[in-house]
């Protein structure tokens, strides 16, 4: 298959975006596919195998990685377009799209005979209905050919807000890498891995920290200082590579997520799938999107009621006790392979 995957993630970067667009297109392409994606550039400028080796992937011979050269927006913004239109005017492909604006943009600008799958992980219909996000939702459920979301929250919040979508529908989650799979080595310290926004009631932590070593990875800058205690350590994103070692010397791995409407059914987090690939006990918040998570992996998660401080210190508790999990790896070739299976049912 030719593939072209829409959407414009910066390399490098530690964002879950990145992370998930570049891993997935590697798996397709290491599956023989022919799979382009048009990336922006950070502030260094990377070879397509310095992208790679910074998520730890081998070279593959059937991955066009196209690196933006241009940090200037306007500059940056043409080079985009151009690649676009050379890739969308070449033979008929499939193109998986996160880029709903770009991707109803491609389809007005020019002829389509490619079969055009929307990747969807929100609903940005009522994340911003402000905004007129349900028109272009309403046209391209009219004119791709299916729809792929991240969850089953993500896709029944889709089907609720266009009643009328008769487009074929899969929901494929998130995964992660073999590589990732380490022996558990606990030492006494309890970790989050990941971004620390308020709305994944991230203060909660705060109650934690008189008992417990508590490491909080994933800050921009010095973001979020106002959480850091005796016991609380807020600290920088690390690069994915060193990700792996964090989690296999974690007594506890923490999830924490609020009763919202991205936490209740938006979310399927990169970093609980590599949490379940260790074998460390895990804490997670009690919400559907995340029971969702836990009844694939059938794994033994120790829940807390989201936003309940005595909750969530006694699931701590439990979980300091706990020996280890067996470990749930979902791996990125599992994902591809769905993917796949999914395009040659339209195509």
């Amino acid at each position: 298959m030719r593939i072209l995957h829409l959407y414009r993630p910066r390399v490098p970067s530690t964002r879950a975006q990145t992370i998930q667009v570049i891993h997935s297109c590697h798996a397709l392409a290491r599956l023989g596919h022919q799979v382009t994606v048009i990336c922006d550039r950070g502030e260094q400028k990377l070879s397509q195998q310095q992208v790679l080796d910074n998520f730890g992937l081998p070279s593959v011979g059937t991955l066009k990685l196209i690196i933006n050269p241009f940090r200037h927006s306007g500059m940056a913004g043409i080079f985009f377009r151009t690649q676009l239109k050379k890739w969308w005017q070449g033979e008929a492909g499939f193109v998986i799209a996160r880029d709903k604006k770009r991707l109803l943009q491609a389809l007005q600008r020019w002829k389509n005979k490619h079969c055009v799958i929307v990747e969807t992980h929100e609903v940005d219909s009522l994340l911003e209905p402000h905004k007129p996000w349900h028109g272009i939702e309403k046209k391209l459920l009219e004119q791709c050919h299916g729809l792929v979301a991240n969850c089953g929250g993500t896709m029944h919040l889709w089907k609720k807000q266009h009643p009328n979508m008769q487009l074929p529908n899969q929901v494929i989650h998130n995964a992660t890498a073999p590589s990732r799979v380490r022996t558990w080595q606990p030492q006494n310290t309890i970790r989050y891995i990941g971004s620390l926004k308020q709305w994944k009631g991230i203060e909660l932590v705060k109650g934690l920290g008189q008992k417990y070593k508590i490491e909080l990875i994933g800050a921009r800058t010095n973001a979020r200082q106002d959480l850091a205690g005796d016991n609380i350590a807020i600290l920088p994103a690390v690069d994915y590579t060193q990700v792996p070692e964090l989690l296999a010397t974690s007594r506890v791995l923490l999830l924490l997520l609020s009763d919202n409407l991205f936490g209740r059914s938006l979310t399927s987090p990169l970093k609980l799938w590599d949490y379940l690939a260790s074998t460390a006990p895990i804490v997670a918040p009690h919400l559907a999107s995340i029971v969702e998570i836990q009844e694939i992996a059938q794994a033994d998660f120790h829940f807390y009621r989201p936003d309940d401080l005595t909750s969530l210190r006694q699931a701590v508790d439990a979980a300091q006790q706990a020996g280890a999990r067996k470990s749930f790896l979902r791996s990125w070739e599992t994902r591809a392979l769905e993917m796949v299976r999914f395009l040659r049912e339209l195509g």
